[in-house]
């Protein structure tokens, strides 16, 4: 069940690309300056981001191939309360965080294995 989510452009900054030996970096930032030209929505400067970019709200925040919600846990009580959902192999896969050891991920895992759930990392 693949979700179609909406194409938007790339969302560069002003003047990036310039030149070889810019400084200015991928990540978005608003721009603020009163002559800015990107600011003024002028046409070649390129797209910024704006409200008619969003995603219908029934796929936003689902992942493409399976439509499926992420959930972040850190522990096995935090897994228990996604599994305790209804339709949670349906709705949701699990997303274990970084910070968390070998032992209780392996206890994330095999709880979330029972009962169907994905796990992505």
């Amino acid at each position: 069940m693949a979700i179609q989510k909406k194409k938007h452009p790339k969302f560069l900054r002003p003047n990036y690309g310039r030149s070889s030996r810019s400084r200015i970096g991928l990540a978005w930032r608003a721009p603020r300056g009163i002559d800015n030209k990107k600011r003024r929505k002028v046409e070649y400067m390129g797209a910024s981001p704006s409200i008619g970019h969003r995603n219908a709200k029934k796929v936003r925040g689902k992942r493409k191939d399976d439509g499926l919600r992420e959930r972040l846990v850190h522990n096995v009580n935090e897994a228990e309360a996604v599994l305790k959902e209804k339709d949670a192999a349906k709705l949701y896969f699990v997303k274990i965080a970084g910070g968390v050891g070998k032992k209780k991920r392996e206890a994330v895992r095999s709880k979330c294995a029972s009962v169907g759930v994905k796990v992505s990392n």
